[in-house]
């Protein structure tokens, strides 16, 4: 592709398209974004690249190349009028391979993608082979364009699922439940462009979870091997508490492993398999999981006083990652959730609610359904800020091992992403720790 005949478009201006927009500078003939949040602004003014505010046909017409953002819906009607004008639209993976020299582990599932990543990335790196995480986990994969790698580990979400078509050498469905619906618009659009993975996939081979309802149709689709993992049932790699088991022989040890619960154990069986089915040995591949700290976000301890522990788990958007987290802990814990909701409703909690929360603290959007689909369950506390609830927790701690941030729901109602509002939570908890002391 040569990009110095080419005008470029970049339609959104986050992550992604930032890191576009830097790769795209110096080797396209002119380069231009678009970009739908008029916040942006200033930015893009300070930058001197040539902009609008709103997604227009018109501006974007004027491109011989559009690229699209993972935050941008692929069917929204601007692209498709461009589609209909026959424009070339890109979706940004898609564009990425075409300058990327790396084999490539595909990872994708509702919850679990980031660690499973970063995990994997840590394995191979271990075993002395030049890897990297990337993708939706925080660097996108443009940034390794022209790079030496032996693989690249990347998370790949629904969204870039629906507007890209990656082939890579070896996929991994961890699981799928109720999320971005709104985005998809049903359960089954919303698995389906997950299982585009699996269905592009023409060698390597396959690892996925058979503990996940949906494993007779990703066995349906399946063009390569199929590896598989579960906490559920008979597998190759069978996940239990203790860690994980091939027949009779226990090949890692939750105990020896940094990471917290049963879902994590699940992510460590996805990349043992990986790592096994590339050829490094278990005992490297062991090194790996119990070396490996948690990611930020994701049931990330990061604080005990007084034999009371505080979690963070702002990454957990969804109703079915609150589950995993509560299913992880032993004990009660004061539960911070809310946020904007996703059309889940929070009833599936009520067992594990009743067992193992002495009180819900609500923010957000959602906070008013919150209290009344598990108000009759365990005391639910509305309030109005992230200070205000870290404030409620601490003084409600008599009877509880700690405080657990676990969301259920998306962070854009009072913060600008998850980060931050697990930033923010931290803050608020070490202060007011350092305040007792």
């Amino acid at each position: 592709m040569d990009l110095s005949r080419m005008d470029v478009a970049v339609v959104g201006f986050g992550r992604t398209g930032r890191a576009l927009w830097n790769f795209l500078k110096d080797r396209a003939r002119r380069v231009f974004i678009s970009e739908a949040d008029p916040a942006r602004e200033d930015l893009l003014r300070s930058l001197g690249v040539k902009y609008e505010i709103g997604n227009s046909p018109e501006f974007l017409a004027r491109a011989d190349l559009i690229l699209v953002s993972p935050g941008v819906p692929w069917r929204a009607p601007f692209l498709e009028e461009l589609r209909e004008r026959g424009k070339r639209v890109m979706g940004d993976v898609d564009f990425a391979l075409k300058f990327v020299r790396a084999n490539l582990v595909g990872i994708t599932g509702s919850n679990g993608k980031s660690t499973t990543v970063a995990l994997t990335a840590h394995i191979l790196k271990g075993a002395g082979l030049k890897a990297e995480a990337c993708g939706n986990i925080g660097s996108p994969l443009i940034n390794f364009a022209h790079g030496d790698y032996d693989y690249l580990v990347v998370e790949l979400s629904s969204y870039q699922l629906e507007a890209n078509s990656p082939r890579v050498l070896i996929s991994s469905i961890l699981n799928c439940s109720p999320d971005h619906l709104a985005r998809h618009g049903s359960f089954e659009l919303y698995c389906s462009s997950k299982e585009r993975l699996l269905e592009l996939q023409e060698e390597g081979f396959s690892v996925l979870n058979r503990g996940d309802e949906r494993w007779r149709v990703w066995k349906a689709k399946l063009r390569v091997h199929g590896v598989w993992f579960s906490s559920r049932g008979e597998a190759d790699l069978k996940v239990e508490r203790d860690g994980g088991w091939m027949g009779n022989r226990r090949v890692f040890e939750a105990a020896k492993m940094k990471l917290l619960g049963l879902h994590n154990m699940e992510n460590a069986a996805a990349a043992f398999l990986i790592a096994r089915g590339l050829g490094i040995p278990e005992d490297r591949i062991r090194e790996g999981l119990y070396s490996f700290r948690p990611l930020e976000h994701r049931m990330e301890v990061f604080a005990e006083k007084n034999g009371k522990v505080f979690i963070n788990d702002s990454k957990a958007t969804n109703v079915d990652s609150v589950k995993r987290a509560l299913e992880a802990l032993e004990g009660q814990f004061v539960l911070i959730m809310g946020g904007r909701g996703k059309g889940e409703t929070y009833r599936g909690l009520i067992p594990l609610v009743k067992e193992r929360v002495s009180l819900i603290v609500a923010l957000g959007e959602e906070a008013p359904r919150i209290k009344e689909e598990l108000g009759t369950v365990v005391p639910v506390v509305v309030v109005s800020s992230m200070g205000e609830a870290v404030k409620v927790s601490l003084e409600n701690l008599a009877g509880a091992q700690g405080v657990l941030l676990s969301p259920a729901c998306a962070s854009f109602d009072m913060f600008s992403n998850f980060e931050e509002r697990g930033r923010i939570f931290k803050e608020e908890v070490l202060r007011r720790l350092g305040d007792d002391r």
